[in-house]
């Protein structure tokens, strides 16, 4: 959008063109106005452009009056005012179809009010000025004697704070606002003010927290949240110490709904974010789910992360044939005492308590499914995830069987007996009466036949066939990834495996409709209708009966994946 803007003082007025996508005003010689007094913020106001007028968006903790109102957002129309601290801001007609608007900011209201003329009455005003003047100095001098001189003094000599702290004069204990958090009232930190404190009157730097928390991992979006006027380098912007209650993480969810109660969106990465009230089924949106999806790549297959809406519900695209309710029904599947099996059979709980240690043929389904090959070799498998090596491990087993003349025999009596039907390719390979190469190579091709088409393989496995291609190439078993981090947010399962079901499955289909799941494309992750019959906002709970929930008792603004908080610390002061 382009402006014109005309910042004047009274007596002199400077008029430029702006052109630009947000218009910031404050007291940080970064911003576009950059303007003085008691009451502007570093980061004061925002204009944005809102279709064919404008918007103001004021940071946390900073607002302005407009139509006698403060107001921390509203949309702007030509002939609108509002002011900072004693700035009027005015929107103007630019008079020029090219150009947006016309930004006026004037530093009074109006111009005859400023007190420039020798009149009597300016003469009596300022006398009577001069003698509250006085009154200010003077109480201005018993402050600093106060809270800056005796605690000052206190601090560098000990023996000067006992006899203030004696006779009840100020000392440098008055300089602290609130006990420590319990994680720094320790031995080395609670008495030396100094291990944080490195200057008087400067705010703890970064430097110094990182001295212990060096290998913290993951340190918020700072790209993202400079542009809501969140300052990237500090740790006091979020960390707070000396509070009451004692706390050094902020648990309220105004300190997230202040800038996510509107819709927010990021032109440089083209994402939008829907406006959060707080948890409840109106105030929160939809959840969104990540979805591994294959991406074939010239290397191989990539699998990536694409985000649907729980409303969708999309198929999964694991390459995994799994049905759930045969597993737990009982009838067909069975623990070997007989009963029917548990999901904690094959889903076991990290120490975290919030994912699952990763599902293995070897821990999960070996136990059932052995991947034998040959009555007459109990306990001999085949390579698992490992398909080019099957044949080869085939054919050399078989050779070993018809070279061996006692062993053929064997075979073939044994291939007399009625077979089933998934050993049926069994009866053909054991009568073979060539030589024991031909014969070895043809068991090996009617044994992975019966694998990879119609048993072992197949059963769990999405293969391919493709007749055109060598013998070792000819299936293709299409590899398996199964989501373990559906959700970009924390979920504790431990605390939520609580209730009066009888068993352990009861509880986690409550959620997981998994009892009626007959295919692993099957997603049964809930929505948030599901959370919110026992979860609301804070402000609901009370009346609801519900548990109380706040936004970081599900988010981090520490995101995984990002470098360690001492290397994104030495980065930014390389940058």
């Amino acid at each position: 959008m382009k402006l014109v803007l005309e910042v004047s003082t009274g007596e002199e007025a400077i008029v430029r063109e702006w052109d630009g996508k947000v218009l910031s005003i404050g007291r940080s010689p970064h911003s576009d106005v950059q303007l003085f007094g008691p009451g502007v913020a570093e980061h004061h106001v925002r204009i944005i452009a809102d279709g064919d007028g404008l918007r103001l968006e004021c940071p946390m903790n900073t607002s302005v009056v407009m139509n006698d109102e403060t107001v921390r957002k509203a949309k702007l129309s030509v002939g609108n005012s509002f002011y900072i601290d004693s700035h009027k801001v005015s929107i103007m007609a630019s008079g020029d179809s090219a150009i947006t608007a016309k930004v006026r900011i004037l530093q009074y209201d109006d111009v005859s009010k400023i007190p420039t003329a020798t009149t009597p009455d300016n003469i009596s005003a300022r006398s009577t000025k001069s003698r509250k003047r006085l009154w200010s100095y003077g109480l201005l001098a018993v402050g600093l004697l106060v809270s800056l001189v005796l605690p000052m003094l206190s601090s560098f000599d000990s023996k000067a704070k006992l006899v203030f702290e004696e006779y009840g004069l100020p000392s440098d204990t008055i300089w602290t606002s609130g006990d420590l958090a319990s994680a720094h009232n320790i031995p080395g930190i609670a008495n030396e003010c100094k291990v944080c404190h490195e200057s008087p009157f400067v705010s703890v730097r970064d430097s110094v927290c990182l001295t212990c928390h060096q290998e913290l991992p993951a340190h918020g979006n700072n790209d993202i949240h400079m542009q809501v006027g969140e300052d990237p380098r500090k740790c006091l912007s979020c960390h707070k110490e000396h509070n009451e209650p004692s706390t050094l993480v902020h648990t309220d969810n105004a300190f997230c709904t202040d800038c996510h109660a509107d819709v927010m969106d990021w032109a440089d990465n083209k994402k939008s974010l829907p406006p959060v009230l707080g948890f409840s089924a109106k105030g929160h949106p939809e959840f969104k789910l990540q979805y591994l999806t294959p991406q074939n790549t010239a290397t191989g297959v990539d699998w990536q992360n694409i985000t649907h809406g729980t409303s969708e519900m999309l198929a999964e695209s694991s390459n995994l044939k799994f049905p759930h309710d045969l597993h737990l029904g009982g009838d067909k599947v069975q623990r070997d005492d007989g009963n029917a099996l548990e999901c904690s059979d094959c889903h076991s709980l990290d120490k975290n308590g919030e994912h699952f240690v990763p599902i293995t043929m070897d821990r999960s389904c070996r136990s059932c499914h052995a991947l034998e090959f040959d009555i007459q070799a109990k306990g001999r498998e085949l390579h698992h995830g490992e398909p080019e090596l099957v044949l080869q491990q085939l054919t050399e087993y078989f050779a070993l069987q018809y070279a061996d003349p006692a062993l053929r025999a064997e075979r073939e009596q044994d291939s007399r007996r009625l077979p089933t039907i998934a050993s049926m390719s069994a009866v053909d390979r054991d009568s073979c009466k060539g030589n024991a190469i031909d014969c070895a190579r043809k068991a090996a091709l009617l044994e992975a036949e019966t694998q990879f088409e119609r048993t072992g393989c197949a059963v769990c496995h999405m293969i391919t066939k493709d007749e055109s291609k060598p013998l070792a190439d000819r299936w293709h078993v299409e590899p398996i990834q199964l989501q373990d981090n559906w959700y970009n947010a924390r979920f504790d399962h431990t605390v939520h495996m609580v209730g009066d079901e009888k068993s352990e499955t009861a509880m986690c289909i409550t959620c997981h409709k998994a009892d009626v799941s007959s295919a692993s494309a099957d997603v049964l992750i809930p929505g948030i209708g599901k959370c919110v019959q026992c979860h609301t906002d804070a402000r609901e709970a009370v009346t609801k009966k519900q548990v109380s929930s706040s936004c970081i008792d599900c988010h981090s603004f520490h995101i995984p994946g990002k470098p360690m908080m001492l290397d994104a610390y030495l980065g930014r002061l390389h940058d």
